[in-house]
């Protein structure tokens, strides 16, 4: 037996644990019935990991192959494949066998929510509580996981909505547009 953590949106029960595989928690809830059994995948930190390092890799139009995914998130090649599998299950990513990964339009979007958080956070880092352009992006990574959209955004109004982070890369707005 396995248990999956699934979120509902307006139309379902809120959140929850199912126990079992993805067929066995649509066949038992009812708010996934009613959404055309479509459940989404809680975002885990390593899940918004591995949507961001996707994004990184796939930004020039070319597919992330699973080595290049194990080396960027310094993980084993075997655990690659059954996170790859997850996300398309979910919707996430699209994987041709041999090619490699891009993500979807829902995955770009969730990818492009955890960049936001991470380059807000550095640029808020640096310019308001003194860390260095060293330091802002290790500490950045252990906070984009934890902080709420509601933080992100009260940070970005004082940050006046800055359109680059202390890196100089570009921020995305909170529409999930990137210049």
């Amino acid at each position: 037996v396995s248990y999956g953590f699934w979120e509902h949106g307006a139309n379902g029960a809120g959140r929850g644990i199912c126990v079992g595989s993805r067929a066995s928690h649509t066949a038992v809830c009812s708010p996934c019935l009613q959404m055309n059994d479509t459940p989404k995948m809680r975002l885990t930190p390593s899940v918004e990991d591995y949507l961001k390092a996707i994004y990184a890799l796939t930004e020039r139009g070319e597919a992330a192959s699973t080595s290049a995914l194990a080396e960027a998130l310094d993980v084993q090649p075997a655990s690659i494949t059954g996170m790859i599998k997850r996300l398309a299950d979910f919707g996430y990513v699209e994987h041709t066998r041999y090619r490699g990964v891009h993500l979807t339009e829902k995955g770009s979007k969730a990818a492009l929510r955890v960049i936001r958080r991470h380059r807000i956070l550095e640029t808020y880092l640096q310019t308001h509580l003194g860390f260095t352009w060293d330091d802002v992006h290790s500490e950045a990574e252990r906070l984009e996981h934890a902080a709420s959209e509601t933080l992100i955004e009260r940070m970005a109004t004082i940050l006046r909505h800055p359109s680059h982070d202390p890196h100089g890369a570009p921020i995305p707005t909170s529409a999930g547009e990137i210049e």
